[in-house]
């Protein structure tokens, strides 16, 4: 999900976002790292594995065109927040935006950045609050799909990577 986020940054935003790019690649190699420190620690290192490839058309016209609403809602939306509510506002609507999914909320703080409606440390924080909206509600489907075990070693490794993001983002901030 983080090296996704960082291609589309550095594609909207050449050479105008980099402590945010530079973020998203600490949280991917974050991700990373505990996501082999898991494989490492399992007995069964091939359980889990996906066998079928997911069902429904991922590509179709209906899934582009529930996307395009989507980045439509998220931007009107992050701005009217912003406008009304000041960065409150935007950060509350990129939490609630990634608990379905971070790529609008990215595409729209990528606008906002480019555009110097936002600073810098503004957007990077609301990318980080999209991205552990959406690995709460990822944790959960663990949980309720994998167990009590697998949702709770998936909520250990996503908030080791929450707190590693946090961690860097308040060193960025306080800079």
């Amino acid at each position: 999900m983080f090296a996704r986020m960082a291609v589309v940054i550095a594609a909207l935003q050449p050479g105008g976002a980099g402590a945010l790019i530079g973020l998203l690649v600490l949280l991917a190699a974050a991700s990373f790292a505990v996501a082999a420190w898991q494989w490492r620690r399992s007995s069964d290192p091939s359980a889990g594995r996906a066998s079928d490839a997911p069902d429904g058309k991922v590509f179709g016209l209906g899934t582009a065109v529930a996307f395009g609403a989507a980045l439509a809602i998220v931007a009107v939306l992050s701005r009217a927040a912003r406008d009304a509510f000041g960065t409150a506002g935007l950060y509350s609507v990129a939490f609630v935006s990634g608990l379905a999914d971070v790529d609008a909320i990215v595409i729209s703080s990528a606008e906002l950045l480019g555009q110097g409606q936002s600073a810098s440390s503004v957007v990077t924080t609301a990318v980080l609050l999209a991205a552990t909206a959406n690995m709460l509600v990822k944790a959960g489907m663990a949980r309720v799909v994998g167990g009590l075990a697998v949702g709770a070693a998936v909520a250990r490794g996503y908030s080791a990577v929450v707190l590693c993001g946090a961690a860097a983002l308040a060193i960025n901030i306080l800079r």
